[in-house]
């Protein structure tokens, strides 16, 4: 009995090292020193068993802070000679503008474990400035400008013009003043509820099918732009101009922890889609959808009456009790 205990350790400990072999991140850059604006590669390297799912890190605009992304490089996967094993290269084209030296962090590589890539560091330097080049030289003297007659003729010309505008505008004013015909006013039409509007573009994505049609991305990036549009005119946040991550932080103080976490689920999925060709499975994908109708339902504003009979009605319940 202990031998195969001991067995069954032996052939954990096994399984994990091989594990750790067949699964790892090389992070790699082009080029460690830069004058400003000039640009290099960052590549992220993740062999990986075939069937092994893996979460790469998304970014936004920069890699880190000051190192701008210039350029996404599409995924290049390579299938190594035993077939069971992947290599998946992830190059990003990046710039800076400000002298530094930035550290580059290990990411968090996620699949059944979390694997960490190597820190990277790259040097940015300032263009030294040559004095040598250019002698200093006496301030000139202000010339006067010759008298410009077209200019003259011009403004004359403008003026002209002007007046005849305003003579015009003044007669139609005038003749419409004295016509005395009755004009029935038309009544403004009632601003839609931002709610009611969102739900009827997410029934008419719904009906398209996009998903079904192996439109992935345009169907992801459609039901955000629809989420972020609403919650623009809901809220007004500007939704459309931020990042995933920026409107999460906005809309942590504007609505409760429960449609918080589920917009955050549909923006961390399109993101996926969207930056990493994550290909989700189809209940994920009607699952956003669903997730899109019920963000809405649970942040959508009560109008005013539903809101006062709400308070009518726990007043009366109220004085009810107090005569009980």
């Amino acid at each position: 009995m202990l031998k195969r205990i001991s067995l069954f350790i032996l052939c954990l400990f096994v399984n994990s090292i091989a594990f750790a072999h067949s699964f790892f991140v090389k992070a790699t850059i082009d080029s460690t020193l830069l004058l400003i604006g000039e640009q290099a590669k960052i590549t992220f390297e993740i062999t990986q068993p075939r069937e092994l799912q893996v979460q790469l890190p998304i970014f936004s605009d920069t890699i880190v802070r000051g190192l701008e992304i210039v350029e996404r490089f599409a995924n290049d996967t390579v299938v190594m000679e035993d077939y069971n094993q992947l290599q998946i290269s992830q190059s990003y084209l990046v710039t800076s503008f400000d002298s530094a030296l930035y550290y580059i962090p290990s990411f968090n590589f996620i699949a059944d474990d979390t694997v960490l890539s190597n820190p990277l560091s790259i040097k940015v330097l300032s263009v030294p400035v040559d004095t040598t080049l250019h002698a200093i030289a006496d301030i000139k003297p202000v010339y006067a400008p010759p008298f410009d007659w077209m200019l003259l003729v011009r403004i004359g010309i403008i003026l002209v013009i002007t007046a005849l505008v305003a003579l015009l505008i003044y007669w139609l004013v005038k003749v419409f003043k004295n016509r005395k015909v009755a004009e029935i006013p038309e009544a403004n039409e009632p601003q839609r509820p931002a709610h009611e509007i969102a739900i009827e573009q997410l029934t008419a994505l719904k009906n398209e099918k996009l998903w079904q049609q192996n439109k992935i991305k345009e169907y992801h990036t459609q039901l955000v732009d629809i989420l972020r549009v609403y919650i623009t005119n809901r809220f007004g946040v500007s939704a459309l101009e931020q990042t995933s991550m920026d409107l999460l932080g906005e809309l942590v103080k504007l609505c409760s922890k429960e449609p918080y976490d589920i917009l955050k689920q549909i923006l961390i999925l399109a993101d996926l889609v969207k930056f990493a060709k994550w290909n989700p499975l189809p209940n994920e994908n009607d699952k956003s959808m669903a997730d899109a109708f019920a963000f809405v339902d649970a942040t959508k504003e009560l109008p005013v009456e539903e809101e006062q009979t709400e308070v009518d009605g726990n007043s009366q319940s109220t004085d009810s009790e107090s005569a009980k």
